[in-house]
């Protein structure tokens, strides 16, 4: 994405979603231009939770 202009915060927007399969999408906007980045990734997020028995099948 690069460095951000130095302009006001309350100029800027981000907005980031993220999927249980690991993707993640983010899109920045600048309200004063107009001026929007999009950006996409998919990282590992094994480490993010643990994996639990099913209902009934636990020790």
């Amino acid at each position: 994405m690069g460095k951000i202009p130095k302009i006001s915060s309350e100029l800027l927007s981000m907005v980031m979603g993220f999927q249980e399969n690991g993707h993640i999408t983010m899109e920045r906007r600048n309200a004063k231009t107009g001026e929007s980045e999009e950006r996409e990734v998919t990282e590992s997020v094994e480490k993010n939770w643990e994996v639990y028995p099913l209902f009934g099948e636990h020790k």
